[in-house]
């Protein structure tokens, strides 16, 4: 997909298609549908590895150095293995609400990802690391003077 279209056109749908599926899970769980919950978790799984599950690997490593993609997947693994551990527990407790909660984080995350993740097409690689480099002022100062 990441042929025809966009990254930033893939990341954002599909995080917005990710949430709207969390939320009809979290309806099938809520009125005990168990083939409707089934159906949807194996979209959420589709539809993740068609979109965001590969192309948000691809962004990171056009945009980050190596120092920077190694604490983004640091942090990603961290951050899957809390979910891995808490969520079992959480659906005895919660059930449906679990998937309520993901969905709206989902939303949030695809909210943030409009507001914060810029478009690489047509970058060189240097530009491309540099789209969320911090610089310093006589770092910015001596760019702009070019």
């Amino acid at each position: 997909m990441s042929k025809y279209f966009r990254r930033r056109t893939i990341i954002i749908p599909g995080y917005f298609i990710l949430g709207v599926l969390n939320f009809l899970i979290a309806i099938g769980m809520a009125t005990e549908e168990a083939a409707v919950t089934y159906v949807m978790i194996s979209g959420y799984t589709i539809a993740y590895q068609l979109l965001n599950g590969s192309i948000v690997w691809l962004y990171l490593v056009e945009t980050c150095s190596d120092a920077s993609l190694s604490l983004t997947a640091l942090t990603q693994w961290l951050v899957l293995t809390f979910i891995s551990l808490v969520t079992p527990a959480s659906l005895k407790g919660m059930h449906s609400g679990v998937f309520f909660i993901y969905s709206i984080v989902t939303f949030v995350g695809a909210f943030g990802c409009y507001r914060w993740v810029r478009e690489t097409e047509g970058f060189t690689d240097k530009e491309k690391k540099e789209l969320f480099e911090t610089l310093s002022a006589e770092e910015q100062n001596r760019r702009s003077n070019r």
